[in-house]
């Protein structure tokens, strides 16, 4: 009798506990239902959420991510310099990368972003095929600090400007890479001028 009322209590109390895990875990299912409601509230819907400071950016960082990989490209075969050619392709790939971002959340929010470079930068581009050697790497680094300089003046002003919480996360992100970016053309420029 001790024996089947032993049993009946550890039965019983594995049953409490089996109850206790499955209202956890029905707490916690609903949290997270709650949390995947409240996470698509904050997405950005069509240009709802968004100020003219968003749709900007979007257009902007584009033609910036745009004319780095052009250019980039263009460096990392024409330059001579080998740090002229790795940070080449390093813009290429990086700005590659952050405008294939870009171009996920502008679908998304449906603004429409260029697909092609600036005609400032297409023109910078003509002129860089023109040149060679020592002229080619100092005329294409000096663009890149000037560049650079300007991506991040744009991004800082996203971040204190814009309303779209994905877009100014997007800024946020890619600003320490550009900052980055901006240090090695300005060490590059220094090596350049030393013989």
């Amino acid at each position: 009798m001790l024996r089947t009322n032993l049993g009946v209590r550890l039965l019983l109390q594995l049953q409490k506990n089996f109850m206790k895990k499955i209202s956890l875990c029905i707490a916690c299912l609903a949290l997270i239902l709650v949390g995947q409601n409240c996470k698509k509230s904050h997405n950005d819907t069509p240009n709802t959420s968004l100020n003219d400071n968003d749709r900007q950016f979007l257009v902007n960082a584009s033609y910036s991510n745009l004319a780095e990989v052009d250019a980039g490209n263009l460096a990392s075969y024409m330059g001579t310099n080998a740090g002229v050619k790795i940070f080449g392709q390093m813009m290429s790939d990086d700005h590659g990368a952050a405008e294939s971002e870009l171009r996920t959340i502008a679908d998304s929010v449906q603004v429409s972003i260029p697909s092609t470079p600036d005609s400032a930068h297409i023109s910078m581009k003509a002129m860089l095929k023109n040149l060679t050697g020592m002229a080619f790497d100092t005329t294409y680094i000096s663009a890149q600090i000037t560049d650079h300089q300007n991506a991040i003046a744009l991004f800082q002003m996203e971040i204190n400007s814009g309303r779209s919480p994905r877009i100014k996360t997007y800024a946020s992100t890619y600003l320490p890479k550009i900052q980055m970016h901006l240090m090695m053309a300005d060490s590059l420029k220094t090596i350049l001028k030393t013989p």
